[in-house]
């Protein structure tokens, strides 16, 4: 999968992958939307996420379940990053809301209150220092709070 001899994996490295990183799918998936606001650029953003992940199995083998999703998070942003795509939005009162924050203040937001990640990780896949973190999820948060469709 790392290269094109189409590199066969060994079991302990596929049982990895189906169990552990492909249990995952739901919640990156729901990252994916965060940062997109777009379902089906969110599901070609997964597909790349697993794709690189495939590639890269080796480094992850044995992560927690905590630093497995802060890795398939950084997979993720750096791949949402590079691309450099604008959702096109949708339709429900949600994406109308995350369409309104930075997609760092969405990863911040989603990451901490969805996804369960401590601080300290979700700084590892923003690249920001914890206190940058913490802002950007008080900030997502008072804005949450400030709207009228969710107050």
């Amino acid at each position: 999968m790392a290269d094109s001899t189409n590199k066969r994996l060994s079991e302990t490295e596929l049982f990895f992958y189906e169990d552990r990183v492909c249990g995952e799918a739901d919640l990156v998936y729901r990252y994916c939307l965060t940062l997109t606001l777009n379902h089906e650029t969110a599901q070609k953003l997964l597909l790349l996420v697993f794709k690189d992940a495939a590639e890269n199995l080796v480094t992850m083998l044995g992560s927690s379940t905590n630093s497995l999703r802060t890795t398939l998070f950084r997979i993720g942003y750096r791949l949402h990053k590079n691309a450099e795509k604008k959702a096109s939005g949708g339709g429900s009162a949600l994406i109308k809301f995350l369409s309104t924050l930075a997609t760092d203040i969405r990863v911040a937001l989603f990451a901490v209150d969805v996804a369960g990640l401590p601080i300290d990780q979700v700084a590892e896949v923003l690249d920001e220092e914890e206190h940058a973190v913490r802002k950007k999820l008080a900030m997502a948060r008072q804005a949450l709070l400030n709207d009228k469709n969710f107050a």
